[in-house]
């Protein structure tokens, strides 16, 4: 809304183009999450903080091993990648994907650790995650958008997500 606001639609579908190919990348983290949250929520059942522990950081070095890896073909063949899929007329869309890529790590990274706090009876938690995540989003994109268009909106979704993962660590 804020792109509109302050821009055309040519900078509105350079936003959306990125925002597609690193949105439909999320299935990913998705289907996983749905076999590792039953396998937190019986280590936690049992008592077992061994296996939680163990199952936890072992999704969060798998989501990473996934996670950065694409992140950087994606961000690295962001200028071959979208005119390919979207002809040259997209072409400035790349620089915004080549920013927007790296939410895929910390959104991998996220997923489980969502997870984790669910199975472990933390939902309270993530929602809190989720609120300051909610601000954040609103305060930067009011801030970058503006000043520097869909690459101050990429920048706003990486610092959001960086919240996320942040508040939900700690």
């Amino acid at each position: 809304m804020l792109l509109k606001r302050f821009f055309d639609e040519a900078v509105v579908g350079q936003y959306a183009v990125a925002y597609k190919l690193t949105y439909a990348l999320q299935f990913l983290p998705m289907a996983f999450v749905a076999a590792l949250y039953p396998a937190l929520s019986a280590a936690y059942a049992r008592r077992d903080e061994q296996a939680l522990v163990h199952t936890a950081l072992g999704s969060w070095r798998f989501m990473a091993m996934l996670g950065f890896p694409l992140a950087a073909g994606l961000s690295g063949f962001a200028p071959r990648l979208v005119p390919f899929l979207y002809g040259h007329a997209f072409a400035p869309s790349a620089q915004v994907l080549a920013v927007l890529a790296w939410v895929l790590p910390l959104i991998f990274l996220d997923f489980p650790l969502g997870s984790y706090l669910n199975a472990t009876h933390r939902a309270t938690q993530k929602t809190i995650a989720m609120g300051a995540t909610m601000i954040t989003n609103i305060a930067l994109n009011l801030v970058l958008v503006p000043r520097f268009g869909a690459m101050g909106a990429a920048w706003a979704a990486v610092g959001c997500f960086v919240v996320l993962l942040g508040v939900g660590v700690y």
